[in-house]
């Protein structure tokens, strides 16, 4: 009983921690203070708080990199490798784009962990998939964390896109495709994460070009061909029968056109 009233004052006491913060940090973003340097650790704070509780605010993530644009000597390389991690998360948001529009190309490749987020971030916008999950995965150096562990759920996120793209692209892909482009480990793994996703009608082992299963996606605005629906054309015919035979549609406001003469050999 006691461990359990210890553990809600301990949640009770960080929600208010967060309530507050949060608070602070909306009040910041409405006045001039965005701009002051003083503003950095609060901006600090608050990303890290995302990153902890799974949540995202692209307004604190946009006015942090400002600052480290105009406040270099202060650039935190780690918050900046957080920051464009949560970035790339928000996909198909242009999230991400937008911050390397902002922070200078020194700060950005800083590190070998910053650099391997743009690396891998310029394989997930060239769909090089496979490449790009190799690089989530790897570390170049001692010590650094590989990008698919930096910030909690950002394998999830960037599938939850990829799943997206398939479905909006395709009405069926061969379960093994599914595999590399997820970056999963074998079509067990693509059957858990996909099996219970409502994008996914079924998961079929009889069809296919070759021993893979195939996965259906269900139909949506985008996977499925458009049909002209009844009276989308209106034919000239239609239009001409809505005059009277007084009237001259192609009459021109200053009196007949003049029929052009080919000048005399």
């Amino acid at each position: 009983q006691a461990l359990g009233d210890l553990a809600e004052a301990v949640t009770q006491e960080e929600a208010r921690v967060m309530a507050e913060l949060e608070a602070e940090v909306g009040a910041l973003l409405q006045s001039s203070g965005q701009f002051a340097e003083a503003a950095i650790p609060i901006l600090e704070a608050h990303v890290s708080q995302q990153v902890a509780a799974r949540t995202y605010d692209f307004r604190v993530v946009k006015a942090l990199a400002k600052l480290y644009q105009l406040y270099p000597l202060r650039c935190d390389p780690a918050v900046l490798a957080l920051v464009v991690a949560k970035a790339m998360m928000a996909r198909p948001a242009t999230d991400a784009k937008v911050l390397a529009s902002i922070v200078p190309e020194a700060l950005a490749t800083a590190t070998s962990t910053l650099r391997r987020i743009a690396k891998c971030d310029a394989l997930l916008e060239a769909s090089k998939y496979a490449d790009f999950w190799e690089c989530a995965r790897g570390a170049t150096e001692p010590g650094d964390v590989p990008i698919v562990g930096l910030v909690p759920g950002f394998a999830e996120a960037i599938r939850n896109f990829l799943v997206d793209a398939l479905a909006a692209t395709f009405q069926t892909v061969e379960l093994d495709a599914c595999v590399d482009t997820l970056g999963l480990a074998s079509r067990d793994d693509a059957r858990a994460v996909l099996g219970e996703d409502a994008r996914v009608a079924a998961i079929l082992d009889d069809e296919g070009s070759s021993s893979s299963p195939v996965v259906r996606f269900a139909p949506n605005r985008e996977n499925v061909a458009r049909q002209k629906r009844l009276g989308e054309t209106i034919r000239l015919e239609t239009l001409l029968s809505l005059y009277t035979d007084d009237d001259d549609v192609f009459k021109s406001p200053e009196g007949p056109a003049a029929v052009p003469v080919a000048p005399a050999s």
